[in-house]
C-alpha cells in the first residue's frame, strides 16, 4: 500500500468509520501453514507462501463483503470452479442468494450496518432480481470465472478460514442459517 493511501486510511477512513463496527477484521496471525492474514486499519492483509517464499498478497474483507463473497465461493467449490455447469439453475442461484440474505440478516441483527448502503434492503424484491440478474450473468459468461472461480479456486485455504469465522459470527450472535450450512455441505473438498 503507498504511503498515500495509508495516509488516508489512517487520517479519513478512520473518521469516517470510527465508533461504528462495520469492519469485522479476521485474527492476525496464521491461519494454517502457508496462510498469515494481517489486519491494518480496517483492511486485513493476507500473505500466502510456499515454503519459505511469499507468493502472493490480497486485501481482506468487510464482514458485508464476506456474507456476499462466501456463497458465490461455495457455489464455485460445487462446480469445481466452473460456474457455467450453473448456467439456467435458477433454484441454485436462488439458494446461494438465500445465504447471503441470511448472511446480511445475522450482520444486521448483530447490530452492524450493512453496507455499502444500497444493500440495506437486502430482503426487498429490488435486491433479489439484482444479484440473481448478476449470479445468472455469471454463470452464463466468463464473468464467472474472472469475478470469483480464479480467487476462489486459488485461495481454499483463505475462504475456509473465512467461512468458519462467518460462522463464529453467526453462532455467537444465535443466527439462523440453514441454507448457508446447506450449500456448505455441498462444497465437498475444498471446505476444511
Amino acid at each position: 500500500m503507498s504511503k498515500k493511501a495509508t495516509e488516508f486510511q489512517k487520517k479519513e477512513m478512520s473518521k469516517m468509520y470510527r465508533g461504528k463496527e462495520i469492519f469485522k477484521p479476521l485474527n492476525t496471525g496464521w491461519i494454517d501453514g502457508s496462510v498469515a492474514c494481517v489486519c491494518e486499519w480496517v483492511a486485513n492483509i493476507f500473505f500466502y507462501r510456499k515454503g519459505d517464499t511469499a507468493i502472493m498478497i490480497d486485501a481482506g474483507y468487510l464482514l458485508c463483503q464476506a456474507a456476499f463473497v462466501m456463497p458465490v465461493a461455495v457455489a464455485c467449490y460445487k462446480t469445481d470452479g466452473d460456474l457455467k455447469k450453473l448456467r439456467g439453475d435458477t433454484a441454485y442461484l436462488n439458494r446461494v442468494l438465500d445465504a447471503n440474505i441470511e448472511g446480511y440478516r445475522a450482520i444486521r441483527d448483530a447490530g452492524h450496518t450493512i453496507l455499502p448502503k444500497e444493500d440495506a434492503d437486502f430482503e426487498g424484491e429490488r435486491y433479489r432480481k439484482t444479484c440473481l440478474r448478476f449470479f445468472k450473468l455469471m454463470c452464463a459468461t466468463s464473468l464467472g470465472k474472472l469475478c470469483a472461480a480464479d480467487h476462489a479456486m486459488n485461495a481454499i485455504d483463505e475462504m475456509s478460514a473465512l467461512n468458519r469465522d462467518l460462522k463464529k459470527f453467526f453462532d455467537e450472535n444465535g443466527a439462523a442459517y440453514p441454507t448457508w450450512r446447506a450449500l456448505e455441505a455441498e462444497a465437498g473438498r475444498y471446505l476444511q
